[in-house]
């Protein structure tokens, strides 16, 4: 019989992300003591929530409202210019454990018009040229002129007279890009944050600015192809963040950011299964004590929480993954750059997922013994994928290993979830992620091989989102995630992600044989 530790009401309190103030609850498991080293203590606003609200178009082409006047914009431009400009995240407290930072891209399709009324669609996507000389919606506020106005030269104007669909050069295309960036760019400089084209320098440019936002284009991103979408030119777009300690500071610019870009233009993510929201996440380690060693040059993580948290992730994938929507799980047709762990890395080869009855036990163990390893070389190279990209990406700290230039980043990228330029779904992502690296770098290691081998073989109906991100400290995400699954269920059914326990059946660990182990 298991003792039951916590229920649904113990956890629920008072709803944050609702815009209450909302109690904080630990989890039985968390391990992290109140006042965690990953995350300075003192007031928080939870989610950043802004007093803004959005929704998405009647046909889900264009994310957040569709309504903005100009009043509402320059509300929302005062406000921010009234708060500190270009604010820098200052470090928490120090600590001998590690300092969490996190980043995240954002992937979008931004719309835009042209002064001939052109509409463009790029090579390899949809080619459809439409006359069009009027705003589609003039009562929105947000803009879609004046984006990009480079006029197409005379051949391609030849090319286009009489023809309803044609393909318009690579050049020219990015030249739109260019100048849609430099919309961005300017705009963000307007409220005080520091953005650039992350080409053609790219991060390698040693007089960039550490702490500005960076912008580049993405071939993997298609455009919609609604009726609505039609009205429209799209330029494909990833926006991404500096290093941000995990911190409220930081959780709140980036609700900023995409305040700024909902208000000032018109994005297409939210529903465009070609778009992702990648967060990186690192962990400040520098095993050398030398003061004078820069923290840039450090792997980013210690083989023991490495492994701590790829065991996890390879025990509860299945479970995580209920979170994103079915095209961005296994099997899908977008989940080509986001594939399983337990799927497509070279540990699943190895130990031959197909037929091997024991391979995922076998795969368990053989992670955690990596935990006294002098670096993370062997444990980044069981986790490789077979072709293109895992949904838990460890490519950045592998590629340390590899080269001696010292450009590349020091994080594990989280690659499952759908593309949203909305704060609240993205702060949660967030916090959902740099739980998990904070409960690999602070759980007691006993208790870490009970808990997955406990959890080896169960599908989300035997233990659920809401019960793992309770499990690894996170009740707040777990209660958002849990009603965000619930609705999306009643709203077209998802097989897969409905749990069989009621919320106040909520139990702690069973009691394991250590030899099992």
């Amino acid at each position: 019989m298991r003792e039951r530790v916590l229920t649904w009401n113990d956890l629920k309190g008072k709803q944050r992300h609702r815009g209450y103030e909302r109690e904080r609850h630990r989890s039985p498991y968390s391990i992290s003591p109140p006042g965690s080293p990953h995350e300075s203590t003192g007031s928080t606003n939870g989610s950043g929530s802004t007093t803004w609200s959005f929704r998405k178009g009647e046909d889900d082409t264009l994310d957040g409202d569709n309504k903005k006047t100009a009043e509402d914009y320059e509300k929302l431009l005062q406000k921010y210019q009234q708060e500190e400009q270009a604010r820098k995240i200052a470090p928490p407290p120090s600590s001998s454990r590690p300092r969490l930072t996190f980043g995240v891209e954002i992937e979008f399709c931004l719309a835009y018009l042209v002064p001939s009324g052109i509409i463009y669609r790029n090579g390899g996507r949809a080619q459809r040229g439409l006359p069009h000389t009027t705003n589609p919606d003039p009562e929105d506020g947000r803009i879609v002129e004046g984006i990009a106005s480079i006029e197409p030269d005379a051949a391609v104007l030849e090319q286009l007279e009489g023809l309803e669909k044609f393909t318009y050069t690579a050049k020219l295309d990015t030249q739109r890009q260019k100048e849609a960036f430099q919309h961005i760019i300017k705009t963000l400089a307007e409220y005080g944050i520091a953005c650039r084209d992350r080409y053609p320098n790219n991060r390698a440019d040693p007089n960039a600015d550490p702490f500005a936002w960076t912008l580049t284009g993405d071939g993997s991103v298609d455009d919609p192809t609604t009726e609505t979408a039609a009205n429209y030119n799209f330029c494909d777009v990833e926006i991404a963040s500096p290093p941000l300690y995990n911190h409220p500071d930081s959780h709140a610019e980036v609700r900023r950011v995409l305040d700024i870009l909902t208000y000032t233009y018109r994005i297409n993510c939210d529903t465009n299964e070609t778009c992702g929201l990648h967060v990186h996440v690192s962990s400040d380690w520098n095993p050398n004590p030398d003061p004078l060693l820069p923290v840039k040059r450090s792997p980013g993580f210690h083989p023991r929480n490495l492994a701590n948290l790829m065991a996890t992730l390879w025990v509860f994938e299945s479970v995580l993954e209920i979170i994103h929507p079915k095209h961005r799980r296994k099997y899908a047709t977008w989940s080509a750059f986001c594939e399983p762990l337990c799927v497509s890395s070279q540990l699943a080869i190895e130990y031959d997922s197909a037929t091997n009855t024991k391979w995922k036990r076998d795969g368990l163990k053989r992670l955690l013994s990596l935990r006294e390893e002098q670096d993370c070389k062997e444990i980044c190279k069981l986790c490789e994928p077979q072709v293109e990209r895992l949904a838990y990406n460890t490519e950045n700290l592998r590629l340390l290993y590899q080269t001696t230039q010292d450009r590349n980043r020091r994080t594990i990228e989280f690659r499952g979830a759908q593309a949203s330029v909305l704060s609240e779904e993205v702060y949660n992502w967030a916090k959902v992620c740099t739980g998990l690296v904070e409960f690999a770098d602070t759980v007691d290691e006993k208790i870490l091989d009970t808990f997955l081998t406990v959890h080896l073989d169960d599908k989300p109906a035997d233990f659920s989102v809401f019960e793992l991100l309770c499990a690894i400290g996170r009740p707040e995400q777990a209660e958002y995630y849990d009603e965000k699954i619930r609705e999306r269920d009643q709203e077209g059914g998802d097989e897969d992600s409905t749990p069989s326990y009621e919320p106040e059946d909520f139990w702690g660990l069973p009691d394991v044989d250590e030899d099992e182990f």
